[in-house]
């Protein structure tokens, strides 16, 4: 890992729900969704941190409840009024997103998109699994030898990587 830059947004929602009337039936489908529906990249998610801060704030209140509405797309059934909600909750639920360079002839497999990566050297925080959204390779001139023909080259990927826990924490 040459360089890596990390951010994490808390603002998002921990839960959604979805309503829709059907207009076969004229009931309303419901559904709540509070789990991605795979294994978190972590120890830590974004609902248990919002948790664990709104608990510290409203102490002998009722806590808020976090939510966030939308209204575009048009579900036909109950699974897909399930669907839409656990798409909409999969992109709210990258808790962090990092890019970074990679010399990738040092790394011992090719890097791909929409496959897990392993991070080490990054901090307790930011070590362990991380799921790559987009790899770009290519060919970059030795900083170390910046003076020399750009015969020397090597073999680097810029990735842009997202989390949905962070380790460490707690």
């Amino acid at each position: 890992l040459l360089e890596f830059r990390a951010k994490w947004e808390s603002n998002l929602p921990p839960r959604v729900r979805g309503w829709h009337i059907n207009e076969t039936t004229r009931r309303i489908e419901r559904t709540d969704v509070s789990d991605p529906d795979y294994a978190r990249m972590g120890t830590t998610s974004r609902a248990q941190i919002l948790d664990a801060r709104l608990a510290e704030i409203f102490r002998n209140g009722t806590k808020p409840d976090p939510s966030d509405i939308q209204s575009a797309i048009v579900p036909m059934d109950a699974a897909e009024v399930k669907t839409l909600a656990r798409a909409e909750y999969r992109g709210a639920d990258w808790f962090v997103q990092g890019s970074g360079t990679v010399m990738a002839e040092r790394y011992p497999v090719i890097i791909r998109s929409r496959r897990p990566v392993d991070l080490t050297g990054a901090g307790h925080l930011l070590d362990g699994r991380w799921y790559c959204r987009a790899v770009r390779h290519r060919w970059a001139v030795d900083v170390d030898r910046p003076d020399e023909e750009p015969v020397v080259r090597r073999y680097e990927a810029d990735v842009t990587l997202v989390r949905n826990a962070l380790g460490g924490i707690g």
